[in-house]
């Protein structure tokens, strides 16, 4: 179990669940703990991590990911999989906060859950309405998210605030959990969404090679399959400097993520 100073850096709710974590061997509690506002370049970092996908033969066309940086085999990892197009402009957005409703579109992604009613589900929480706006890109995601139980325990979804740290960790838990006790194999969730094989996904991820109507190539890049949910005008994009919290915000360190999931 995590000690009980690393625990104190979080809430209450947040220690059982980081506990599970530690044990399975999703974050080093021996590193300096520290609930800030998560952006994109960790929470991808966490997830491919998370799910031993990291790959660092990966490569993306992302103009704003520099080559040398921390998070290019996290954000090329994760956009060979078919679990982010960015802003569908060619940007991955690295340094943006990483929204729960965003967080829910990549963990929808992962998992690959089938949809459910999306009305429905959400009808209990009085902060749903924000999903028909800015954010109806992650709506369909939260309320799979919901129904999946990974999501939405609370009274309210938050789906248009930035994640903090003890959340992504209780949600990367959770989502864990979920393939775990359902036998999702993400591999095979995103080899099935990309039209090849498990095989063929994973020899071009460590080939260098993402896919183009169905074939592997390092000439192109596959088309953004998941662009319309994660399209987002660039003067409505918050960033971590904009999102009030009372959180330290901001972090520029490598996310606590080590271990592997099945």
């Amino acid at each position: 179990a995590a000690s009980d100073e690393y625990k104190a850096c979080f809430p209450s709710w947040a220690h059982a669940p980081i506990d599970s974590a530690e044990e399975k061997g999703l974050i080093d509690t021996e590193l300096a703990c520290k609930n800030n506002l998560v952006n994109r370049a960790e929470g991808y970092q966490m997830i491919t991590k998370g799910f031993n996908v990291w790959n660092e033969a990966a490569v993306t066309n992302f103009k704003d990911v520099p080559d040398d940086g921390w998070y290019f085999v996290a954000a090329a990892t994760a956009q060979t999989l078919g679990w982010t197009a960015g802003d569908g402009k060619g940007n991955f957005m690295g340094a943006n906060a990483m929204l729960r409703g965003q967080l829910a579109v990549a963990i929808n992604a992962v998992l690959g859950l089938e949809n459910v009613s999306a009305d429905a589900t959400l009808a209990k929480y009085p902060d749903a309405a924000v999903l028909n706006g800015n954010l109806k890109y992650a709506k369909q995601a939260v309320a799979n998210l919901v129904e999946a139980g990974i999501m939405g325990k609370g009274s309210k979804l938050s789906a248009d605030q930035g994640a903090t740290k003890a959340e992504v960790i209780v949600m990367l838990n959770a989502t864990v959990d979920y393939a775990d006790t359902n036998d999702v194999s993400v591999m095979d969730v995103a080899a099935e969404r990309l039209g090849v094989s498990a095989d063929e996904l994973e020899t071009a991820l460590g080939n260098g090679e993402q896919f183009v109507d169905g074939v592997a190539t390092s000439e192109g890049f596959i088309a953004a399959v998941i662009a319309e949910e994660e399209e987002v005008a660039e003067e409505e994009v918050v960033t971590e400097e904009e999102v009030v919290t009372e959180e330290v915000v901001g972090t520029t360190t490598v996310p606590e993520i080590v271990g592997s999931a099945s």
